[in-house]
């Protein structure tokens, strides 16, 4: 019998090496899989998806979730599932069908919107596993939502330096201030040793970010 896994969560909380930790068992078990990402997201190289610990492997690039039809396999990966067009009810033939997915993906935009067709997905799901990521504001355990660090005229805009995982107190701080801001007024109840400045902030800092 198929079934649906999603992972899911704000920035850099490790959902894409939920997908390569699945993956590699699949393979040890002989499985015949497929990997897809969007093609909007080309942020690793062209058909090719990749995690913040340096895992990488290639991937084929879909617009749209009814192509995943094109392609035979026991277990399906899809990476930043939130960037596809389409019928999630496609998943859903598929994996009634006895087909396996896992997939990895936002479920919030930066302004708290579902994202993409990540609720229908999540609706669907036999298991949803909600993350979290160190919050880069005050480095809390707790950060569930996605902050961007800039304005927006869309929705989508897609890259890492500009996006930042936080926990909801930082988020409603950020909202009403600006980053720099926001970010002195949290530092106030941590030691000057557990708060970096603004400046040091690196989105792919493997120092404490290295299972992600």
């Amino acid at each position: 019998m198929g079934y649906i896994n999603v992972y899911t969560g704000p920035m850099k909380c490790g959902k894409s090496q939920k997908i390569f930790n699945e993956l590699k068992r699949q393979l040890i078990a002989g499985k015949n899989i497929k990997v897809f990402k969007p093609l909007l997201d080309n942020r690793a190289g062209d058909a090719v998806i990749s995690t913040r610990a340096g895992n990488s492997i290639n991937a084929i690039n879909i617009q749209d979730i009814s192509e995943l039809k094109n392609y035979e396999a026991d277990s399906y990966f899809i990476d930043e599932f939130q960037f596809l067009k389409g019928d999630v009810h496609t998943i859903d033939e598929m994996a009634t069908a006895g087909k396996k997915f896992y997939i990895a993906g936002l479920n919030l935009t930066s302004e708290k919107k579902i994202f993409g067709k990540m609720g229908d997905l999540m609706c669907i799901a036999d298991n949803i596993e909600m993350m979290t990521s160190i919050c880069e504001v005050c480095k809390c355990e707790e950060a569930v939502f996605t902050y961007y660090k800039g304005r927006k005229d869309t929705d989508i805009m897609v890259g890492d330096a500009v996006y930042v995982p936080v926990c909801r107190e930082c988020y409603n701080k950020l909202m009403h201030s600006n980053f720099s801001k926001a970010k002195k007024l949290v530092s106030r109840k941590h030691e000057p040793s557990e708060v970096s400045s603004l400046g040091k902030i690196l989105v792919n800092d493997f120092s404490y970010q290295c299972h992600f």
